[in-house]
Formats: structure tokens, C-alpha cells, sequence
């Protein structure tokens, strides 16, 4: 049994929060073990971000899954190295992060709101789909209703705004189930969003590493900017983050990330 395996089993205890090796490795044989219907997507290449303090260590991550709060936690000591054909030699572990699907959307769905539609294209996507002049402080239930119409359509979505926020969990880490399909593999440890910093540190304590403590950002969200009676936009985003989605809406969403739900459970 070599270290990392060993280290699976191992319960880890850390800041009053029970962290289970185990729960990483539930979430790892879930995620090879899927069947999604996005792998036709696949590439012979992918790119992994290392740290340089560790270079064993990867890590990829997807939008909506705190980006841009990662990537200022690891800051730009770190390499970006690129997998060709499953030739992981060198890397001992990759960190992979995931977010709650609905939860995940909805962040993604406000930010779209934010982004307003003055430039041209904007305007244009605004005319074709009927969700994007409506105020979602005004009417949300219908703006969201028609804006979920605008995503089961193909040529409706491919004119949503930074419609790739809205991409499955899946589209980011695709060629890593493909290449985790085989026998010879780095460590996988798929964090959860809603408990990164505990997670990160149960992390560390497996792979006897200090990782760095996660600093989330809010940088121009409505989640931070809403009160601002100025920022119409960012009470706009606010507001359509914050929809009361029904039961209704709530399975045309988990309908639309079927590869996530199937890939991520846990």
C-alpha cells in the first residue's frame, strides 16, 4: 500500500469539522465512474496549473467553481503544464473543484444579468430572447422561466452573453475522466466549493503539505455591490441571483446539467 492510498483511509480532524480521506475517494470513483453524454468533446491535450512550491501537486478548476478566488489563492507562483495523451509522469495529485449545481447556475445567471446589454450583440441577443429586457427586480419568476427557455434552445443560448459561465462542471474536466480512465493515475481530490478552506486543509494534512488558505473576492458582483443605489446593474444581478425558483425550475436546471448531477454527486 503506498503513501497516498494509506493516506485515503485516514481520518482526518481538523478545526472542529470531520473531514473523511474516504469522502475524497467516494467523490473520485463517482466522478471515473459516469457515464456522460458531453464526451464527445474530448481532446488529446489539456493544460494543468502546478505550484511551483509543490510541482507535483495540479490543480484545474471550472467557471462558476471560485475561479478567480483560486487563482489569487495559489497567486502566480505556479506552472501551467500541458497533458498530452494521459502522460501524467511527474504529477502525484490534481485538485479538482466543484460548486452545488442550482447554486452554480444561479451565480451564473446573475452575472449574465450583469453584464447589460448597450453593445450591439447585446442588443441583439436581447430582441431574440425575451428574458433579457425584463427587469428581473420587477418580475423574476418570469424573467428566469425565460431565460431557462433561452437555454434549452440551442440557437437561443449561443447568443446568451458569456453564455460559457453557464457550461456543465463536466466541459471543464472532461479529459481528465477520459485520462482517469486508465490504471496509472495521479491522486484525484475533488473539493467542494461550499467547504473549500476546511477541505483544502484536510487536503494538505493527506499529502503532508501546507496549501494555501483560500481568499475568496467579490470583485464587481452584485453580491457585494447591490446596496449601492448607483449600481443598477449590480442590484439587477443581485436580484436575479436571489430568484425564488420553483420546483419546476428547479429540475429544468439539474435537467441541463445531467452530466454534473451523474459526474459529481455525492
Amino acid at each position: 500500500m503506498d503513501a497516498f492510498t494509506l493516506a485515503l483511509v485516514t481520518i482526518i480532524i481538523l478545526s472542529g469539522f470531520r473531514v473523511e480521506a474516504t469522502t475524497f475517494e467516494v467523490r473520485e470513483n463517482t466522478f471515473i465512474g459516469c457515464s456522460p453524454k458531453e464526451a464527445n468533446l474530448i481532446s488529446s491535450e489539456f493544460r494543468l496549473t502546478c505550484l511551483k512550491e509543490f510541482p507535483r501537486i495540479c490543480y484545474q478548476v471550472c467557471l462558476k467553481c471560485g475561479s478567480g478566488s483560486l487563482s489569487r489563492t495559489f497567486g502566480r507562483d505556479v506552472i501551467h503544464l500541458s497533458v498530452r495523451d494521459c502522460d501524467f509522469r511527474g504529477i502525484d495529485a490534481i485538485l479538482i473543484f466543484k460548486r452545488d449545481i442550482v447554486k452554480r447556475f444561479m451565480s451564473g445567471y446573475g452575472q449574465i444579468t450583469f453584464q447589460g446589454y448597450k453593445r450591439k450583440e447585446k442588443q441583439l441577443e436581447a430582441q431574440r430572447n425575451k428574458y433579457a429586457l425584463i427587469n428581473p427586480q420587477k418580475n423574476p419568476k418570469l424573467r428566469l422561466s425565460l431565460f431557462l427557455d433561452a437555454m434549452e434552445n440551442a440557437e437561443k443560448r449561443a447568443l446568451i452573453p458569456d453564455v460559457g459561465h453557464m457550461n456543465q462542471m463536466f466541459h471543464t474536466y472532461q479529459n481528465l475522466w477520459r485520462c482517469f480512465q486508465l490504471e496509472t493515475r495521479p491522486s484525484l481530490f475533488i473539493l467542494d466549493l461550499e467547504n473549500v478552506k476546511k477541505e483544502m486543509n484536510a487536503v494538505s494534512g493527506i499529502l503532508n503539505i501546507t496549501l494555501p488558505n483560500v481568499k475568496f473576492t467579490k470583485r464587481h458582483s452584485g453580491a457585494q455591490m447591490y446596496k449601492m443605489k448607483k449600481c443598477g446593474k449590480c442590484q439587477m444581478q443581485y436580484a436575479a441571483r436571489k430568484t425564488q425558483y420553483s420546483s419546476d425550475q428547479y429540475e429544468r436546471i439539474l435537467k441541463l446539467y445531467r452530466d454534473d448531477v451523474q459526474c459529481f454527486g455525492d
